[in-house]
């Protein structure tokens, strides 16, 4: 994690509530509830063919009366890769009181959290933890 010294980092879920100061810039960690995320082996080499395959790859899992945004990255040979819901995340921030003028940078909790060995408690009835690779 390389965040900036002058950042304030948070774990944001449904269950935060801190009060955030108008003056200080955040990394936010997106809790895993807020997206899904799956590990692909495709037959590509760029991130942006993959995100083409993405909406079939989800399709499954995701329900149909919102939209979803994409992203990958690469993570050897293999990628990983996420399906979220822009509109649910942008509520939530603004339900939580945190200003778009606040946030230096958002990030998956997975890309954050790849190399963990013991849980992570998110709250009193999550936790985050390496399953499977």
């Amino acid at each position: 994690m390389n965040f900036k010294k002058n950042s304030k980092t948070i774990f944001l879920d449904k269950s935060f509530n801190q009060t955030i100061e108008d003056d200080v810039k955040l990394n936010i960690i997106l809790s895993p509830s807020l997206y899904w995320v799956k590990k692909v082996s495709l037959s590509v080499k760029f991130v942006r063919d993959v995100i083409k395959f993405l909406p079939s790859i989800f399709e499954d899992q995701l329900l149909d009366n919102k939209e979803y945004k994409y992203f990958a990255y690469k993570d050897g040979d293999d990628f990983i890769a996420f399906a979220y819901d822009e509109k649910e995340i942008l509520d939530l921030l603004k339900d939580k009181k945190i200003s778009k003028s606040n946030i230096e940078h958002i990030y998956f909790a997975q890309s954050e959290f790849s190399n963990i060995s013991v849980p992570i408690k998110i709250n009193s009835n999550e936790v985050l933890y390496l399953k499977d690779n």
